[in-house]
């Protein structure tokens, strides 16, 4: 199964904490509330102290861890991990690993020339929103190097879309690849592999 993993959100628990400490310097705030002869009860403000001024700094220091929270939330990327054995991406195909063994590229041109039309038919195309990614590929067990290739789909793509690749992924070696990508359709492989041609749709929810 293809494993997305959001950068974590700090920034609730920032807001939490901040509240949290607000309600809490509120109520230190307060003396015992008095009742006189002649009035309404009168609740007393108790002079600043150092204890509550290290509160307010507290205060103040969670708004900014807020704040950076933020900016930083913004600036993310979503973390989307891949893993490649013999001519394929397991999650791509649903997680099932066909069991093909090759020894070189030629041997997997070979094989997709035969099943490629059929696992093509049971892909499932990988939807994203517009946003920054990182790609992150491992090649499992194939005894030869490796990389990953992302483009538009059609000609107008290649040249209108953003793309990233990159090589030397050899047996056992995890590589990230990062990128934003804009709306529209791209395919994404392994040359060296090679894989199929599976389908990336990036569109606005």
């Amino acid at each position: 199964m293809l494993r997305i993993v959001a950068e974590p959100d700090l920034l609730c628990c920032c807001l939490m904490q901040t509240q949290r400490m607000m309600g809490d310097r509120d109520a230190a705030n307060r003396a015992p509330t008095t009742n006189t002869a002649s009035g309404p009860a009168i609740t007393a403000t108790r002079p600043l102290t150092g204890e509550r001024m290290n509160s307010i700094r507290q205060l103040a220091l969670a708004t900014a861890l807020a704040a950076i929270a933020l900016l930083q939330g913004a600036a993310a990327s979503t973390l989307i991990e891949l893993t490649q054995v013999s001519c394929q991406f397991l999650e791509s195909e649903a997680g099932t690993h066909h069991g093909f063994n090759s020894a070189s590229a030629e041997d997997c041109k070979q094989i997709n020339a035969r099943t490629a039309a059929a696992r093509l038919e049971k892909a499932t195309p990988l939807i994203l929103k517009p946003a920054k990614y990182t790609f992150r590929v491992t090649n499992r067990d194939v005894p030869y190097p490796l990389g990953f290739w992302l483009r538009g789909k059609s000609l107008l793509g290649r040249a209108t879309l953003p793309s990233i690749s990159g090589g030397g992924m050899t047996t056992g070696t995890t590589l990230d690849y990062e990128i934003e990508l804009k709306p529209g359709e791209y395919l994404y492989s392994c040359p060296l592999n090679p894989t199929l041609d599976y389908l990336l749709i990036v569109r606005d929810f």
